[in-house]
Formats: structure tokens, sequence, C-alpha cells
């Protein structure tokens, strides 16, 4: 290829991996978090929070998943799955300013 032709196939390549790399970055981000969370949570002062524990452990590992297989139904399935914590976290740290 040469010329106007070679450059509107570079020009492609560019643009279809920067719709891969900007989904990669944020589940790449998502997993981080994830241990972040899993790394702050003291099972000696609150045992219960193995079931916590266990879902940032299932989640982050469907996120590896899904980056790798590039599958959006199962960052889909992560949503669901961490939404209702996010919800309670929410509620909590509102509650935590009223009397």
């Amino acid at each position: 290829m040469h010329g106007r032709a070679a450059s509107q196939t570079a020009g492609s390549g560019s643009a279809q991996w920067s719709l891969i790399e900007a989904p990669h970055r944020a589940l790449l981000h998502a997993q981080e978090i994830l241990l972040e969370l899993s790394s702050s949570l003291d099972l000696e002062v609150w045992p219960e929070g193995s079931g916590l524990l266990a879902l940032y452990d299932y989640v982050r590992a469907r996120l590896v998943t899904a980056n790798v297989t590039k599958d959006v139904a199962l960052v889909t399935e992560c949503l669901e799955l961490v939404q209702p914590v996010r919800e309670a976290f929410t509620h909590a740290a509102g509650a935590v300013g009223e009397p």
C-alpha cells in the first residue's frame, strides 16, 4: 500500500486501538479499586467481611475475564453485583453526619 491508502489503514488501526484501549484501561482501573477494597478489609476486626471479600474477589476475576475476552455481558454482570454495595456505602456515608 502506498500514499493515501496506507495512511487510511494506519489511521483506521489507530482508531480501532483507541476503541479497545479505553475500556481496557477502565477495566484495569476497576480491578485496582477492587484490590484496594479487598486489602482494606480487616477480617480480624470484622469477620463478617469475608462475604464482601469473596464478592470483591469474584468480581475482580470476572473483570479480568471480561477484559481478556472483551465480553460486555461480564461487565454488566459485575455492575449488577456491585451496585447494591455502592448504594449501601453511599447510604452509610450519608448517615455518618446525621445526629
